[in-house]
């Protein structure tokens, strides 16, 4: 992880569409960015979002700690530009669907 760069919070329904995929705990394609600003794809699950001195991390099952706002892309869905936290009924239907056999 780069420790010199300050971290630009993520779009809130962006983040959403994350802890949706965490607790679906499938294997989703993922892809982000390196120490080196390479593009590292893998299939994972998302296993953890967290906090840690001022920001976000997602972990996965591959041991893997990746800065949420060094994310290119999660499940076929682009990370968006803008940080926006407007409200997107859009995503609440992504979340049931990609819940669907999730029980609430």
């Amino acid at each position: 992880m780069r420790k010199s760069t300050i971290y630009i919070p993520i779009n809130c329904n962006f983040y959403d569409i994350l802890l949706a995929n965490a607790t679906a705990r499938k294997k989703i394609p993922i892809a982000y960015l390196s120490e080196d600003k390479e593009i590292v794809e893998t299939v994972a699950i998302i296993t953890d979002v967290f906090t840690k001195q001022k920001a976000e991390f997602m972990q996965l099952d591959t041991g893997a700690i990746v800065r949420l706002d060094y994310i290119v892309s999660v499940n076929g869905f682009t990370l968006p530009k803008n940080a926006s936290c407007t409200i997107n009924t859009k995503n609440i239907h992504l979340f049931i669907l990609i819940n669907k056999n999730y029980v609430v």
